[in-house]
C-alpha cells in the first residue's frame, strides 16, 4: 500500500490508491445526507438556492466521516424522497436524485481528484439540474480546493467559474462532459482564489463569510460548522461493509480487492445505463 500511495502521491492521482477502512467511523448524518437535506431548504430564486448548495460543501469540511467508502443511502426528509449513490471507495462518481411534490433535482457529476500541496483539487465534470414544473435550470460546480489536508485547520474553497443555465434545453439522461455540452450557459459566476465571488451580468459579488450582494437582496450564510456524532454501524444506512471489495481492503488484501473494486464499478455503471 505505502508502495502503491506514494507513486500515485508523486504523479498527483489518488483515486485509485487503496486505503483501508475503519469500521468505526461512521457518524449520524453523511456528507451526502447533509448536502441533501440543504438542498430541500432553499428559496425559490435559482441563484439564491445555488449559493446555499455550494455553501453547504464548504461547512461539511471538518467531519470526522470522509466518503471514502462506497454508499449508497435512500432517506425521507420531510416527505420528500432522497436516493444518493456515491460509488466506490474513492467516489469518481456522484448522483444525487431529489423528488419532491413540486420539484426534482438530478446531480449528475463525475469526480476528478489531484492532490496539490498540502490539499485537494476537485473538480467536478457534469451538472446538477432542478426541475420544476417542466422547466429546467441547471448549473456546474465551480472547482473545489481543500486546504490544510496535512497541516493546520481544513478548509475549503471555491476557484474558477460556475456556469449557469436558466431554461436547459441540453441532454439530461445520463452525466455529461461540460466541454460537450453545447447549449451556451445563460451566466457564468467567478471564484477567486482569495474567496471573493462575482458575476457583472448579475450585479452579484461579495464572499461566503460577509454574504453577497445580489441584485436588491443581501444573501447571508451561517458559517457554524454542522456537529457530527460518532454512531453505531447498525444506524448508518449504508452497504459499505457488506461489499466484498470493502472486506478484502479490511483485509489488506488490496490488489484483489482492486479488482473486485473495478469489476463492481463495471456492474454498476451497466445498472444506470439500464436506469436511465
Amino acid at each position: 500500500m505505502v508502495k502503491d500511495l506514494g507513486r500515485n502521491l508523486l504523479t498527483g492521482n489518488i483515486m485509485r490508491t487503496a486505503i483501508p477502512v475503519t469500521k468505526g467511523v461512521f457518524v449520524g448524518k453523511s456528507q451526502l445526507q447533509v448536502f441533501s437535506e440543504h438542498l430541500l431548504d432553499w428559496d425559490q430564486d435559482f441563484i439564491v438556492y445555488l449559493f446555499k448548495c455550494l455553501h453547504a460543501s464548504i461547512l461539511c469540511q471538518r467531519k470526522p466521516f470522509n466518503p471514502i467508502i462506497g454508499e449508497t443511502l435512500y432517506i425521507e426528509v420531510n416527505g420528500n424522497k432522497i436516493s444518493c449513490e456515491q460509488i466506490q471507495n474513492h467516489p469518481t462518481t456522484c448522483i444525487i436524485r431529489i423528488k419532491a411534490k413540486d420539484y426534482e433535482i438530478r446531480s449528475l457529476v463525475a469526480l476528478s481528484v489531484s492532490l496539490k500541496a498540502n490539499g485537494v483539487l476537485i473538480q467536478r465534470s457534469g451538472i446538477t439540474l432542478v426541475i420544476r414544473n417542466e422547466k429546467i435550470d441547471a448549473f456546474s460546480f465551480p472547482d473545489f480546493k481543500v486546504q490544510g489536508l496535512f497541516t493546520d485547520e481544513r478548509q475549503g474553497v471555491f476557484q474558477g467559474e460556475s456556469k449557469v443555465w436558466l431554461d436547459y434545453k441540453g441532454p439530461i439522461s445520463s452525466i455529461q462532459n461540460l466541454n460537450d455540452i453545447s447549449v451556451e450557459p445563460t451566466f457564468v459566476i467567478g471564484f477567486s482564489k482569495n474567496g471573493q465571488i462575482k458575476c457583472d451580468q448579475l450585479n452579484l459579488e461579495g464572499d461566503f463569510v460577509s454574504g453577497l450582494k445580489y441584485k436588491q437582496q443581501f444573501i447571508s450564510f451561517n458559517n457554524q460548522q454542522p456537529e457530527y456524532v460518532i454512531t453505531n454501524i447498525n444506524k448508518c444506512q449504508s452497504d459499505c461493509l457488506l461489499r466484498h471489495d470493502i472486506q478484502l481492503f479490511l483485509q489488506q488484501n488490496y490488489k484483489e480487492a482492486n479488482n473486485e473494486k473495478l469489476r463492481i464499478e463495471e456492474i454498476q455503471r451497466n445498472d444506470r445505463k439500464f436506469r436511465d
